[in-house]
């Protein structure tokens, strides 16, 4: 599930050996000097992995996935992890285990019936987060972490990587969860090191987060004038009010709502969080429409994953 991952290791944690070999076990090493000393140290460990080191310590970005496979479309297990890091510190001959991580992202690739792009509109707001829709993407973002969900196979191509061939032909949707900042508040930690990455209990912890993200995502059902199930005037008008929601996209009414926020045009500064979360609940309402969408096959998934990930 680890893809990205952003490491420091602090001079406290090394011997003046490994702090004074570290640049020959790097390739494309470049010097920077500034104001006529040397600056930091910058290149590359096992062609993934971007390194500069500095007197303050060694800082490693990139992909674990593409560290250990080549390629980060294949989803790394606990195991794969361990021996990833493992192979990162004897490559390096650091204590990799020891790095604070400051930036980890959680993917996982499906498989779909349709193409990515179908589930987009599918994928409403989210509470603490900012929607983004993009032509192949749509994102949610704050501070602290950004979700995003893409067209794999489409992001593989724009990057002229090759495509693995099982995954020719087919749709798959991609969904990431980007932790960006303060990990330790985030994990209930007082550090995140490169070691609880593996632990069993903090990995199992990431996971139901990982699923947690995508349930508290609105899920759009798309409405169709189907009176059958209406009984009360207040259903019809419920069913109303679903149909221009599905008209109108969840993201332009909501933009209505700021717009009056803005205009203080109710009277009561609560009145606008108020709609907004009554019309993702009701957004999210299956009660009127109980066939099969799309998007119950991308919940499927994910919850799926999430149950059987080791």
């Amino acid at each position: 599930m680890y893809d990205t991952l952003h490491l420091w290791i602090p001079t406290e944690v090394l011997s003046s050996d490994d702090f004074g070999q570290i640049t020959q076990r790097m390739d494309n090493v470049t010097e920077h000097i500034k104001e006529g000393r040397l600056s930091h140290i910058t290149g590359r460990v096992g062609r993934t992995f971007r390194t500069s080191v500095n007197e303050r310590g060694v800082s490693l970005k990139g992909s674990l996935a593409k560290y250990h496979f080549g390629n980060n479309y294949y989803t790394l297990t606990r195991r794969d992890s361990q021996e990833a890091i493992e192979r990162l510190s004897d490559e390096l001959i650091l204590p990799v285990s020891e790095a604070k991580v400051t930036r980890i992202d959680m993917a996982q690739n499906f498989t779909m019936e349709h193409p990515a792009g179908v589930y987009y509109d599918y994928l409403g707001a989210c509470r603490y987060y900012n929607r983004l829709r993009q032509p192949q993407s749509v994102s949610w973002q704050n501070k602290k972490r950004t979700k995003i969900m893409y067209d794999k196979v489409a992001e593989m191509k724009s990057r002229r990587v090759d495509i693995p061939v099982e995954c020719r032909g087919q749709n798959i949707l991609r969904y990431e969860m980007r932790y960006k900042e303060r990990l330790g508040s985030q994990f209930n930690q007082p550090v995140v090191t490169a070691g609880h990455l593996t632990d069993e209990v903090f990995y199992r912890g990431l996971i139901e987060k990982f699923k947690s993200e995508y349930d508290s995502i609105v899920k759009v059902k798309r409405i169709g004038m189907d009176v059958s199930q209406v009984k009360t005037p207040n259903d019809f008008r419920e069913l109303l009010q679903l149909v221009a929601i599905q008209k109108m996209g969840q993201e332009a009414i909501e933009a209505k709502i700021e717009e009056m926020r803005l205009r203080r045009q109710f009277s009561r500064d609560e009145y606008y969080s108020r709609e907004k979360n009554r019309l993702r609940q009701l957004g999210s309402k299956s009660s009127m429409h109980a066939q099969e969408q799309p998007i119950d096959e991308l919940t499927a998934k994910v919850a799926y994953s999430a149950r059987h990930c080791e």
